[in-house]
């Protein structure tokens, strides 16, 4: 039985550089979000001038909420009449965390790795801005946007 490849879709964002450095085009960020693609193509369509800041937004606001809710998990471990069934969930509930943290990193890792060799392509040929990258047991579609203002 032939079984089908899954394709996962992460987005390039470059920008203008603003530096002197020989090359024009600096890459601005990453999206491995579907819910940040989709925003991000949205928002530009519609013409926003900085497409980018709702999703920096957003972001920024989730890693509070999460820290807010480490915080809170963590003072209630360290109050002397936490039961030990309580103790024990909110141990699992970090073990957890760090298990999914882990996870995100590595896979913040893989996307950056890609997106390095799919701006490797794009600068050898600008026009390349939605690709599709192949390996034995995965695919990956890269979309490039090219943004003026990254704010």
């Amino acid at each position: 039985m032939e079984q089908k490849m899954k394709t996962h879709t992460i987005a390039l964002v470059i920008s203008e550089n603003t530096s002197q450095n020989d090359d024009p085009i600096a890459r601005f960020d990453v999206l491995q979000d579907a819910y940040e693609i989709e925003y991000l193509e949205k928002a530009i369509q519609l013409g926003e001038r900085q497409p980018m800041q709702e999703i920096i937004n957003r972001r920024a606001l989730i890693n509070e909420q999460e820290d807010l809710q480490a915080d809170y998990i963590e003072d209630i471990l360290c109050k002397p009449f936490a039961g030990p069934k309580v103790k024990t969930q909110g141990l699992l509930w970090f073990e957890s965390k760090i298990k999914l943290d882990r996870h995100r990193q590595a896979e913040t890792d893989a996307a950056l790795v890609i997106a390095d060799y799919a701006y490797q392509i794009y600068q050898n040929d600008p026009s390349r801005t939605d690709l599709l990258l192949s390996g034995p047991k995965s695919q990956v579609r890269v979309r490039i946007f090219r943004l003026a203002d990254p704010g």
